[in-house]
């Protein structure tokens, strides 16, 4: 594809509760760029939805998911958000294996109760292939009190500044 007809930012991203969705809004307000939900095919309602959530996400388990809209190989960065089940959601872990080889550079964000957001983004990286240009976790308590804007912020100055690099290749 001709350099000159991509586009440089999409936001992709999975959302249970609303959290990752927020963070993703965020993100493609301050980048100006084309968002796209990850829609999960499983019923993962209740009590027992969140337990096998978990349970999804500790298996390191596949989903469906429903039809993208937006070709990731239009994009120069993809910015790929979910929330922590043990680790990566399933149906981001589905975008990533049926995905990422059409993915020139990712940048990862995560939403988590507690921790855990590194070995999300670790196990994103495996299924990617790559390395992530950047990666931000926020953290419930932090959405909840709305002190979250900054760390979006320097996560987007790194993602521009290191987009540069990869760019001039």
């Amino acid at each position: 594809m001709n350099n000159m007809l991509q586009k440089n930012y999409l936001v992709v991203y999975y959302s249970h509760t609303g959290n990752t969705e927020r963070i993703a809004n965020l993100i493609s307000k301050y980048l100006d760029c084309d968002i796209e939900k990850i829609e999960d095919m499983k019923k993962r309602s209740g009590p027992m939805g969140y337990v096998l959530a978990g349970r999804d996400g500790l298996l390191k388990k596949l989903t469906n998911i429903g039809n993208i809209k937006n070709d990731p190989s239009s994009y120069k960065t993809i910015i790929i958000g979910t929330p922590v089940w043990v680790s990566v959601t399933p149906a981001v872990r589905t975008y990533l294996s049926l995905y990422g080889n059409k993915i020139k550079n990712a940048a990862f964000f995560c939403t988590m109760e507690g921790s855990g957001g590194k070995k999300a983004f670790q196990d994103m990286e495996v299924v990617y292939g790559k390395k992530p240009i950047s990666t931000l976790e926020i953290k419930l308590n932090e959405i909840d009190k709305d002190q979250f804007e900054e760390k979006i912020k320097e996560f987007i100055r790194r993602i521009k500044t290191l987009k540069n690099l990869y760019y001039s290749k």
